[in-house]
């Protein structure tokens, strides 16, 4: 069964993307992007934060059958760090 999170990302996803091409498609995205309340913003990027992280866990676990539970987070922990300390910058933030 698909979990909320990625249900309601490929919905974004798919909302985000249909129909248009080429300068339109900015055009749109900042249209519709703007249209939503603030809370609906943090909502939609909590869902994608969630569904890299179960996306990454899954790659972890693919590689690692054997990782469970605690084992399995540090690891995820220990990914997540890397990418904050490799991409700090390029973002426009650095996380504290």
């Amino acid at each position: 069964m698909i979990s909320s999170a990625i249900k309601h990302t490929l919905i974004f996803i798919t909302w985000f993307y249909t129909g248009y091409s080429g300068y339109s498609v900015l055009r749109k995205r900042a249209e519709r992007w703007s249209n939503l309340k603030p809370e609906q913003k943090v909502e939609m990027a909590l869902d994608i934060s969630d569904v890299c992280m179960q996306i990454c866990a899954a790659g972890i676990k693919a590689m690692n059958p054997n990782l469970e539970g605690e084992r399995l987070l540090e690891e995820l922990r220990r990914r997540v760090e890397w990418m904050k300390r490799n991409r700090g910058g390029k973002r426009g933030f650095k996380s504290v």
